[in-house]
């Protein structure tokens, strides 16, 4: 790691790895986005749910209700 009174910059078996502006001040962290592309896949497109449900009519219903069918 290098510091001096405007950057930081970290290396990984002598190369350059990251550059960062040096920030004033205590407890604050710099976040690159790029440091994290390919890291993570895209997520898949939702897909709607399938239409398997059973249609019955209402009637169906009501004598359940009623006490069942006969």
């Amino acid at each position: 790691m290098q510091a001096d009174g405007e950057t930081v910059k970290i290396y990984h078996g002598g190369e350059l790895v990251s550059s960062h502006n040096r920030l004033d001040g205590s407890y604050q962290s710099s976040i690159d986005k790029s440091h994290y592309w390919g890291l993570f896949k895209p997520a898949a497109p939702s897909r709607a749910p399938a239409d398997d449900v059973q249609v019955r009519d209402l009637a169906v219903y009501q004598s359940l209700v009623e006490g069942g069918v006969q």
